[in-house]
């Protein structure tokens, strides 16, 4: 099946003129775990690791990726025609050095700009230019993936205040004062966890991540969230309305960027905002590159949230207890899989009061793969 979706992927850039074409891990949000909408990277390769990029050419391709996931990767990559290589480790070549020596001058490679941050694009932009080789984006994968999952439609909800500590118009008004330190008054906030702190919202749309796919477009006057209106309940839209928050579609982000005064001054977090969206930028908008404030304003905790913490620390601490016990127990009785133990250990946190999700997948490693870092078991 891979190498299939390879030749694919390989008639597509014939046909549009792409020497090379590269796949990240990424989503338009800059996210490191994404919903499977965007799991182009693991549909191309049949690689599942959270991190990796992989690369291909008309004649051969590679995956790189950190050492959490070489023994994951070497088994997944067989018989795909993907080569392993292994980042971090001396003499391997980054990804702009490799294509560098595959292609010659005035050869093009492409990305889908929205999966790539600004600050990602236009330093492989840099590297690439001096081989010669010029970047551009493009979605190839798309055209190809013809049951790509939807955008996640699960319901989000609000966070009371009883919880955050701070209301959604202090978050809000916060943020504007230390846009203005910079001398900006316009912020497009792409991060997803970035938008949950700021609007007191929740979600299940990314697997351990409690977050919503949005975007949310901020000015000296005006907030609004971008997200599919099926997400939002009376709930939800109450409490928006409530705090001043406008809403529109997910997709209209795009076209909102594009109406963008030219006498604004848009702080840029280059880290995070997709290439796609600042490109749209009208030209005379002026750009200032600075990390979003918001990064700063949710890691100071206020007390709310502190004793919050230590909460689900003593909660989460007795269902370990619970966890241990049965499993005590059980071994001495009958064969335990690893599969029974993530499934036990789930059952034992739902338990705890408030529970909504795991933060992270239990790594349940037996004899062999207790050596693969970011193991998941399956059945």
């Amino acid at each position: 099946m891979i190498t299939k979706r390879l030749q694919l992927l390989r008639d597509a850039m014939c046909v549009a003129g792409i020497d090379a074409y590269i796949v990240p891990s990424t989503d338009p949000h800059a996210s490191e775990y994404v919903a499977d909408r965007w799991k182009d990277r693991p549909w191309i390769s049949g690689f599942t690791g959270s991190a990796g990029v992989v690369v291909v050419t008309a004649s051969k391709a590679g995956l790189w990726t950190d050492s959490r996931y070489f023994l994951q990767a070497e088994q997944q990559l067989q018989g795909s025609g993907i080569d392993l290589y292994r980042d971090g480790i001396p003499g391997t070549p980054s990804v702009s050095e490799w294509l560098g020596k595959q292609l010659r001058r005035g050869q093009r490679v492409a990305v889908n700009a929205m999966l790539y941050s600004v600050a990602e694009y236009e330093q492989m932009s840099r590297e690439l230019s001096r081989s010669g080789i010029e970047l551009f984006g493009a979605d190839l994968i798309s055209p190809l993936w013809v049951d790509r999952p939807e955008v996640p439609l699960n319901e989000c909800i609000v966070l009371d205040e009883k919880y955050a500590g701070e209301s959604v118009q202090s978050k809000i008004e916060r943020v504007r004062g230390a846009m203005a330190q910079h001398g900006a008054d316009t912020m497009i906030i792409s991060a997803l966890d970035q938008i949950a702190w700021l609007l007191n919202l929740r979600g299940s749309d990314v697997d351990y991540n409690p977050v919503v796919i949005s975007y949310v477009l901020l000015t000296a006057t005006d907030c609004t969230l971008y997200i599919d209106n099926r997400k939002i309940s009376k709930d939800v839209d109450r409490h928006l309305l409530q705090c001043g928050v406008k809403m529109d579609l997910y997709g209209n982000i795009y076209s909102a960027v594009q109406t963008i005064s030219v006498e604004s001054r848009v702080l840029i977090d280059a880290d995070r905002l997709n290439y796609e969206l600042y490109s749209l930028l009208p030209a005379g908008v002026k750009k200032i590159f600075a990390a979003s404030p918001i990064l700063l304003l949710k890691a100071c905790k206020n007390a709310v949230e502190i004793d919050g913490f230590r909460r689900a620390m003593v909660t989460d601490g007795v269902s370990l207890v619970r966890f241990f016990r049965w499993l005590e127990t059980a071994i001495a009785k009958d064969p335990v899989t690893e599969c029974d133990i993530m499934r036990r250990l789930r059952e034992f946190r739902a338990q705890g009061h408030n529970f909504r999700c795991e933060s992270f997948g239990t790594i349940a490693g037996y004899q062999d793969h207790g050596a693969i870092v970011h193991y998941e078991a399956e059945p």
